[in-house]
């Protein structure tokens, strides 16, 4: 298991599957998923952790990072 923090600031735990499908979404966002991690990757948007973007052909997911939010 590894921790993942939020935009929000808070800490979430991922599976190993998890972290190895964020992990290939650091490295090209427009990787294209599987059927099996098209189920990761809903879970990793029920965490908050992917932003789905629904799209024509295919949705997108986006990141999302803990510097995207502005804080004081």
């Amino acid at each position: 298991m590894k921790l993942w923090e939020l935009a929000t600031g808070i800490l979430t735990h991922l599976t190993e599957e998890e972290d190895e499908l964020l992990n290939k979404f650091i490295k090209n966002e427009k990787y294209r998923l599987s059927e099996r991690e098209e189920v990761i990757a809903h879970r990793l948007v029920q965490k908050d952790v992917l932003t789905r973007i629904d799209g024509e052909e295919q949705d997108t997911y986006k990141i999302n990072y803990r510097t995207d939010v502005w804080r004081d």
